[in-house]
C-alpha cells in the first residue's frame, strides 16, 4: 500500500512538473500594470505570470485560514464570557456564607422530613380498590378513545348496595301509587 501511494505521488508531483516545464514561456511572460487615480501620476510596474499565480494562491491561502480559524476565536471569546460569569457567581456564593441555610430556621420535624426523603411511608390503597377493579376494561377504554362517554363500574360491593336501595325506592314508590 506503501508502494502503491509513493507511485501515485511521484505520478501527481511529475504531471505538475511537465505542465510547468511545457507552459514555462507562458509563466515568464511580463504583464504591465498601470494604477492611475487622477490625483498622481499614474503607477507602473509588470509582473511575470507565475508571480501573479503565487501572489494570488497566496492570498487564497491566508483567507482560508482567517476562516478556519474564526469559529476557533469565537469559541475563545464565549469560554473566557463563562470564565468571567462563573467567577462572579462564585464570589456572590462566598458573600452568602455568612447566612442562614433554608433548613436552620425551621423545626426538627421538618428537617428531617426535607433531609432523609427516602424514608417517607407510602400507604398502599385499600385491598378492595385494586387497579383491575377501579379501571375500566380495554373494550370500554376503546369506546372512550372514539367519543363515546360510559360511567366507569363501580367496584361490587357499591353496585349491590346501590341495586337494593333501588329495590326498595321503587317498593315504596309501588305502595304509595296503590
Amino acid at each position: 500500500m506503501r508502494l502503491f501511494k509513493l507511485i501515485i505521488f511521484l505520478l501527481v508531483v511529475g504531471i505538475i512538473a511537465l505542465f510547468a516545464y511545457q507552459n514555462m514561456a507562458t509563466f515568464s511572460v511580463s504583464h504591465n500594470f498601470v494604477l492611475d487615480l487622477k490625483v498622481r501620476a499614474p503607477i507602473e510596474w509588470s509582473l511575470k505570470v507565475y508571480e501573479i499565480l503565487l501572489i494570488s494562491i497566496g492570498i487564497g491561502f491566508f483567507i482560508g485560514i482567517v476562516l478556519l480559524l474564526k469559529p476557533w476565536l469565537g469559541t475563545r471569546k464565549t469560554l473566557s464570557k463563562v470564565r468571567k460569569e462563573k467567577e462572579t457567581l462564585q464570589e456572590k456564593l462566598e458573600s452568602y456564607q455568612g447566612f442562614p441555610t433554608p433548613t436552620e430556621g425551621k423545626p426538627a420535624a421538618e428537617q428531617e422530613a426535607t433531609e432523609k426523603p427516602e424514608e417517607r411511608v407510602i400507604i398502599p390503597p385499600a385491598p378492595e380498590q385494586t387497579r383491575e377493579e377501579t379501571s375500566p376494561p380495554a373494550d370500554k377504554v376503546s369506546e372512550e378513545s372514539k367519543g363515546t362517554e360510559e360511567k366507569p363500574e363501580e367496584p361490587a360491593a357499591e353496585t349491590e348496595a346501590s341495586d337494593a336501595e333501588e329495590k326498595s325506592s321503587q317498593e315504596t314508590s309501588k305502595e304509595t301509587q296503590k
